[in-house]
């Protein structure tokens, strides 16, 4: 095991990685240069299905080295068809168990993994038994700074496959799940992943920086992630600023540094205020400066650096989902089940959005609203929603509801179709929701794709946002998606 060079401990890391490992090995690379050590090598390592380090209480658990680097690696698919990849493990699960029980597998993998980014312990039980852990009890040693990076978008990152991907946010819907997580978290998580630390999402991560003993920042990406070898070289500049004068160059600062020409805007990073003075030297000597859980918090970006912008925990909250049926046959599309393949989007099926907005907000008579839709992404072109949806406008005017088609709602998006709506309402609403039938086009599939079959610009997953008109702080819905499906 290396050792940290110099005065200070030894810090220790952790990458998960679910798609190409070049930024991995880059900053792995530049870590273990530092003296900082890999968690994953404190468990043993074995040949049984190729030379792997073994997580023994999730023994198909991919844990293996890649280069320089060594990484937890649950993805199970490729990109290009979202064919199996050739790992062992899984070959192995297959074989002998099932394609069933891989899925199964998988999925436990993943939703462990989750959760742990938040806990990250690791216990050495003998010279041939270690395990991941998310118990402070038993935990022998645990990460100062977790790496997740992959595709992502809406607190999810994923690799050839997103119903097999990692739900971050999930774990986060409450503050401490378990008692003992209050006392083992990272210092720092890194998410070098699309569009998961965007101003939309910041309070969705906030618990994470609300615990009694609380993460200090999280650094990822407000837009596109470059990953390969364009992320390598931002996670090498990183290192690079974060070694300025000895050490005592801020993490924010070096994060924001690192990102240069074409990429100098994407960055974006969740932090306390206490910890913008953070630094390589003050956390390799055990000096960060304590934090207290309701301390201020900042979201940043290139725009609002350095100031950033204060989480108001009081804010406001208004919702929009999508929905399969009409009136009481309506279900819900939410983060629980988008991935399951019976909800989401069907061609030719009835559905309905609908808008509420959580006390003390209000739906008032005659203020307006925008609804925006985003293909993927907000910088990803092709948002068409009279491509997607038709709306039983007839209906909707019949409630007193003004609504009006409007294009260019998504200024990030380089296409000038429908992209969206505006509405305001007469009165107040029935139970204080606004709903908005639709139907799916029949056609839907063949502009977009579906998971099943992808179209020429990847598939149907659509994200809706509502704006409404006072400044906000919070929107629940960015990460509440639907997937295009096919016809039933």
């Amino acid at each position: 095991m290396r050792r940290n060079r110099g005065v200070g401990r030894a810090l220790k890391y952790a990458w998960i990685e679910m798609g190409s490992p070049e930024d991995g090995k880059a900053l792995c690379s530049e870590l273990d240069a530092l003296g900082w050590e890999n968690l994953s090598l404190y468990l043993p390592r074995v040949t049984d299905a190729g030379t792997r380090y073994l997580d023994y209480d999730r023994p198909y658990l991919p844990i293996r080295r890649r280069g320089n680097a060594v990484f937890i690696l649950p993805n199970a698919f490729r990109d290009s068809d979202a064919a199996l990849l050739q790992e062992p493990l899984f070959r192995m699960c297959r074989r002998y168990a099932g394609t069933d029980m891989l899925e199964k597998e998988l999925k436990t993998q993943t939703e462990f993994l989750s959760e742990w980014i938040f806990s990250p312990g690791l216990q050495v039980r003998s010279k041939t038994e270690a395990a991941l852990t998310l118990d402070p009890d038993q935990a022998t040693h645990s990460a100062n700074l977790v790496v997740v990076s992959g595709h992502g978008s809406g607190g999810d990152v994923w690799g050839g496959d997103i119903e097999f991907g990692l739900s971050l946010t999930e774990p986060l819907k409450w503050q401490d799940p378990i008692p003992g997580h209050r006392s083992l978290h990272p210092d720092y998580i890194l998410i070098p992943a699309c569009m998961n630390v965007t101003r939309q999402l910041a309070e969705d991560w906030a618990p994470a920086l609300r615990r009694e003993h609380p993460v200090r920042g999280i650094f990822g990406y407000a837009a596109g992630y470059p990953g390969a070898e364009a992320g390598a070289a931002i996670m090498r500049r990183f290192v690079q600023h974060l070694k300025k004068n000895g050490g005592e160059a801020p993490l924010l600062e070096a994060w924001a540094a690192a990102h240069e020409g074409p990429f100098e805007e994407r960055w974006a990073a969740l932090i306390h205020q206490g910890a913008r003075g953070d630094t390589l030297k003050a956390w390799r000597t055990g000096t960060l400066a304590p934090l207290g859980r309701d301390g201020e918090i900042r979201w940043l970006d290139h725009r609002r650096y350095p100031d950033g912008m204060l989480l108001d925990q009081t804010a406001v909250h208004y919702y929009v989902l999508f929905g399969m049926g009409r009136a009481e046959k309506w279900q819900a599309i939410f983060d629980l089940n988008n991935r399951t393949s019976d909800y989401g989007l069907f061609p030719g099926e009835e559905g309905e959005l609908r808008v509420r907005a959580e006390s003390p907000g209000r739906l008032d008579p005659g203020a307006l609203f925008s609804v925006r839709f985003y293909f993927w992404r907000p910088q990803k072109d092709g948002m068409d929603l009279e491509r997607l949806l038709e709306f039983d406008r007839d209906w909707i005017a019949a409630q007193g509801i003004r609504m009006e088609l409007q294009r260019d709602l998504n200024p990030e998006d380089g296409t000038h179709h429908v992209d969206g709506f505006t509405f305001t309402v007469d009165g107040p609403p029935p139970e204080g929701i606004v709903r908005f039938p639709y139907r799916v086009r029949p056609d839907a599939p063949e502009y977009y794709g579906t998971l099943e079959r992808p179209g020429p610009n990847a598939f149907g997953r659509f994200w809706i946002e509502i704006i409404p008109p006072e400044p906000f702080h919070r929107n629940d819905n960015y990460r509440a998606f639907a997937m295009l499906r096919g016809r039933r």
